[in-house]
């Protein structure tokens, strides 16, 4: 019984190596029969099935792996060369299907149409742009497919990487400035992307009255680049399959954007040098480093262009320091001519108006600090606290010795011109140096010397206006009677005459005079009043009874309440002030 239980112990073993050899033989047989299957799936492509046709490629390393461990096997070496034949082809079509991914999802991209963009949404921290660029399935694929390149020791994908993912953005840009596009890159014709443009050109906004803060389209252009590098980080990130490459590939990727914004902030800050150029220079500064700045720093932190992207703050500040100076210059040579109704000057309302709108700006003050704007001056003034007050004091002597030189534009017999041109412009001064925006930064005795100015502008002005016709009336020596008690009746009519004929003229002329301040318009009016109709009442009441003429009437035209009525009446020229504001931009 024992003998046959051995038996049947052994047949049943020998069976179990026949099956076994069988089933190594059927395995073997189908590695021969593999290769033919592979190569007609291969030749089919991939044919959107990505995973079907890298498991076929899978078995052909694996039949190839078989082959060389077995290189005894009959044909083994003949059928290892057919399948590594087929991994060439499989890696060909690898890499052609990477490239035609990059081609469609570029060529589809939604980040080609810029303007679909609201600035607001691109301000935005949690914004992303990825998905916009590559689809996330297909960037899924292109990680895929990178990988097993990269298995292959096949690197010319990255090189393909580079040209389409640069290309892209490059695009991109080149649709927000079409006049700076490359033309190689062929970058379809997007009108309506253009006609918006246009509407937000530099020259555009310049031409404006007033700078509006945040519409300056390389704002919206900063913000939108941003939202690019972040973008294309995330997808190199995922593509590239070797750690040591992701930062070196996504710095060769982002490189030509990078010359062409750096580009685009120099030209920027280089062209329509004017003085509303200014606000827009500080306004996309403060934007860069108090909003964008860190953000770049971040997304460009382990790339080769880092250092160079920093120093862009540097352009924008040297840009505004210049500007500043040209302003600066501006007002203390600029041509526009004084007008004839002696109102502020241009250049003396414009220098405030500047002043004013630079203290929205917080930058401001460190900027005058780093670039020393002629700092080192001495003022003589011991509550000097700001870099800001250093400027505003050489603006304000730039301003006086503009009114000095226009001062110089009246002719001799238009005095009483000139003194209230002056006295316009400073107590222009003076009224601003009140201004809450601006009067910390004024030393206290400048304020006060404006205040004296103004005093002794308005007596300047009296002067000039009436001293000859009140001249009339005050030298009385050749009015004295006679010894028989009589009064020189030629020279009293003399006297009425010449004051009625210089009153009537001066009349006439002031009431073409502007003071567009009604306080001092109405102070000066008063102060006329003050000067003119006391000495006149009195001229009157001392000779209007003795008698020098039948018709005293005729030669006495005016009672007080008269004289005061018509001096109301001076200083009644309204400007039309649109008419002036265009004026705003004087720069020569």
């Amino acid at each position: 019984m024992t003998s046959m239980n051995d038996r049947i112990d052994v047949l049943k073993m020998a069976h179990d190596n026949i099956d076994s050899t069988i089933k190594s033989v059927d395995l073997t047989l189908e590695k021969y029969n593999r290769p033919q299957m592979f190569e007609k799936r291969i030749e089919k492509g991939i044919a959107n099935d990505l995973e079907g046709f890298l498991g076929v490629v899978k078995q052909n390393d694996e039949t190839i792996t078989f082959f060389s461990k077995h290189s005894n096997y009959k044909g083994a070496d003949k059928l290892k060369d057919k399948c590594l034949s087929l991994r060439q082809k499989s890696v060909q079509i690898l890499e052609a299907e990477f490239s035609n991914i990059l081609q469609t999802v570029s060529a589809k991209a939604p980040a080609n149409d810029p303007f679909r963009y609201r600035k607001e949404d691109l301000e935005r921290d949690d914004f992303d742009l990825t998905y916009d660029l590559i689809p996330s399935e297909k960037i899924d694929q292109l990680s895929t497919i990178a990988q097993k390149l990269e298995f292959y020791s096949k690197i010319d994908y990255r090189r393909t990487y580079i040209q389409y993912r640069s290309k892209c953005i490059t695009t991109a840009l080149n649709v927000l400035i079409p006049e700076k596009k490359d033309k190689a890159l062929q970058v379809p014709t997007n009108l309506n992307a253009i006609k918006q443009l246009k509407k937000k050109d530099d020259d555009m906004i310049l031409s404006q009255k007033y700078y509006k803060k945040g519409s300056h389209p390389f704002i919206f252009y900063m913000n939108f680049y941003l939202k690019l590098l972040e973008s294309e980080r995330k997808i190199a990130l995922k593509v590239v399959s070797v750690d040591y490459q992701k930062n070196q590939i996504y710095g060769d990727v982002v490189s030509p954007s990078l010359k062409i914004f750096k580009e685009q902030a120099e030209d920027l800050a280089d062209k329509n040098r004017t003085s509303e150029k200014v606000f827009v220079m500080l306004d996309i500064l403060e934007n860069f480093e108090n909003k964008l700045l860190k953000n770049f720093e971040e997304v460009l932190a382990h790339t080769q262009h880092l250092q160079a992207f920093k120093t862009l703050s540097e352009t924008f500040k040297n840009n505004i320091n210049d500007l500043l100076t040209d302003f600066h210059k501006n007002i203390h040579t600029n041509q526009i001519k004084a007008f004839e109704d002696g109102v502020v000057h241009q250049a003396t309302s414009n220098a405030f108006s500047f002043m004013k709108r630079l203290l929205e700006y917080p930058s401001i003050e460190n900027i005058l600090k780093q670039k020393r704007f002629d700092t080192d001056r001495m003022f003589g003034y011991s509550d000097i606290k700001t870099y800001f007050a250093k400027y505003l004091l050489q603006l304000i002597e730039a301003v006086e010795h503009n009114i000095d030189e226009k001062k110089k534009q009246y002719s001799t017999k238009q005095k009483s011109l000139a003194s209230l041109f002056v006295l316009n412009n400073h107590y222009y001064i003076f009224k601003n140096l009140q201004d809450a925006k601006i009067k910390k930064h004024v030393p206290e005795a400048k304020q006060r010397e404006y205040k004296k100015l103004k005093e002794d502008d308005t007596n300047s002005y009296i002067r000039a206006t009436w001293d000859d016709v009140l001249s009339h009336f005050r030298d009385q020596e050749k009015l004295k009677p006679d010894k028989n008690g009589k009064y020189p009746k030629k020279e009293i009519k003399k006297r009425f005459s010449k004051f009625n004929e210089l009153f009537q003229a001066i009349y006439m002329i002031q009431r073409t005079y502007c003071i567009r301040d009604i306080e001092l318009k109405e102070e000066l009016r008063d102060k006329t009043r003050e000067e003119v109709i006391p000495v006149y009442t009195q001229f009157v009441e001392k000779y209007k009874n003795t008698e020098f003429s039948k018709n005293v009437t005729k030669y006495v035209s005016y009672d007080s309440k008269t004289l005061g009525s018509m001096i109301d009446q001076f200083f009644d020229e309204e400007r039309n002030l649109d008419e002036e504001e265009e004026m705003t931009n004087f720069d020569d």
